[in-house]
């Protein structure tokens, strides 16, 4: 096993998945939270910007706060033993925001304090990525000039279970964002799936949802499309080209 700790810088301007301008790394969540969406928002755009599907997050910023006398507090201590009481406790109250089950707090902390230090690495996006220093009238921000990080994004994310199954995947793009279905396909590939075709829905589909055959349907890749996604729906069906084919809808990622 490995654990990874990716660091993006907050004054990095990330475009937005849905075509809708820039976005500073940092101020995301903030955004997200006009409409009451800032994790789902930060899951979304990290995650195009990545090109790596993202399982869940969680709101640190209670964590640094209540650590606060503690300058030293890094990534690595976000899932620690000594925070471990305090996060389930505000996940019980509500005080805490993260998509993170309990049970999901406890594996990832677990699964954290098992692996060794030359396990466990801290990869700062700025060491594998070529950014370009732009001055703005009141602050600096880091424009993308490279913003392909697609090896490291394998290296880190790819899913062993889903590149076993081998399972042929066709997305079907049914947002009105011209593109998606193609940076969808970009994350599903460095997540290790076996994207065979992308294409564009003849009309608008308002819900997502997959097809899958009977056999493929208790698949692994399955579950993790619909994790990824937020979809409820599956549809039972004969396919020829695919073993799987997910339709993208307006409600994806909202």
């Amino acid at each position: 096993k490995r654990g990874a700790y990716l660091v993006l810088p907050q004054n990095v301007k990330l475009q937005a998945s849905t075509g809708e301008g820039e976005y500073y790394a940092g101020k995301v969540y903030e955004v997200g939270m006009l409409d009451n969406r800032g994790g789902k928002l930060l899951q979304q755009e990290i995650s195009s910007f990545i090109g790596a599907p993202i399982d869940g997050w969680i709101a640190v910023g209670a964590l640094r706060e209540r650590n606060s006398q503690d300058a030293t507090l890094g990534q690595e201590e976000l899932f620690s033993f000594k925070n471990l009481s305090y996060v389930l406790g505000g996940l019980q109250q509500g005080s805490i925001d993260t998509s993170l089950t309990p049970i999901d707090v406890i594996r990832i902390t677990s699964s954290l304090a098992a692996l060794s230090q030359e396990e466990t690495r801290i990869v700062n996006l700025l060491e594998y990525v070529a950014f370009r220093e732009e001055e703005l009238a009141d602050e600096k921000t880091l424009a993308i000039r490279e913003p392909s990080i697609d090896a490291l994004s394998r290296e880190l994310f790819s899913d062993s279970r889903i590149v076993d199954e081998r399972l042929a995947v066709t997305i079907v793009n049914g947002t009105e964002t011209s593109g998606f279905g193609n940076r969808v396909a970009r994350m599903l590939s460095n997540g290790g799936m076996n994207v065979v075709s992308v294409t564009t829905s003849g009309e608008a589909v308002d819900t997502s949802y997959v097809e899958a055959t009977e056999k493929t349907s208790q698949s692994y890749t399955v579950e993790k499309l619909k994790r990824w996604f937020g979809i409820s729906k599956l549809q039972l069906t004969d396919l020829v080209k695919e073993d799987i084919k997910i339709y993208l809808g307006k409600d994806v990622w909202k």
